[in-house]
């Protein structure tokens, strides 16, 4: 992961190198399983994806946030990953790249839609969904146009934007 970074990072593609950055870096190579980061729990399942994608689940005494984005329906065994990986989860952020119209144009390209993101949180127990990974010809007045029509479905619901900062809470 380290090499990825540090290429992806180096010119022309980026002006400034993995090295000349100031945050302290670790790198871990993670498989399916769970591992403790200090008081973090942190569990991850693999999610339906061409190129191969992981789902997180973070769990601290605060509550239970689940990151599953690149994620593909209609394979059994990764539809009973994903709920299981959220199953309970306080916060599920969750892949809704797609229109459910648009969908079927894009089988097989490792995306989800906003109806498959109802049918996780409900069928997992989550408390919140957070829907992500907007298609980049969606503009705002779409997104604003799914969520209001998701909420009719699922009324614990936002749509991911730039600068969204999510507090994660057990408590009701």
């Amino acid at each position: 992961m380290k090499r990825v970074l540090e290429e992806q990072m180096a010119a022309p593609y980026f002006p400034v190198g993995l090295t000349e950055m100031r945050a302290h870096q670790n790198f871990y190579d993670l498989d399916e399983g769970r591992i403790q980061l200090g008081d973090v729990s942190l569990q991850t399942m693999w999610l339906n994806h061409p190129q191969g994608c992981m789902g997180f689940r973070l769990e601290t005494k605060e509550g239970v946030l689940v990151y599953a984005t690149d994620n593909e329906p209609g394979d059994a065994l990764f539809d009973k990953s994903v709920r299981k990986l959220a199953a309970g989860a306080d916060v599920l952020i969750y892949d809704a790249q797609y229109l459910p119209e648009e969908y079927e144009r894009k089988r097989g390209w490792g995306h989800s839609h906003w109806r498959e993101a109802i049918n996780v949180v409900t069928e997992s127990g989550a408390k919140e969904l957070v829907l992500f990974h907007h298609d980049p010809d969606h503009d705002d007045a779409c997104i604003d146009k799914v969520v209001k029509e998701a909420r009719n479905y699922y009324p614990r619901l936002r749509a991911a934007a730039e600068g969204m900062q999510i507090e994660v809470s057990a408590k009701p």
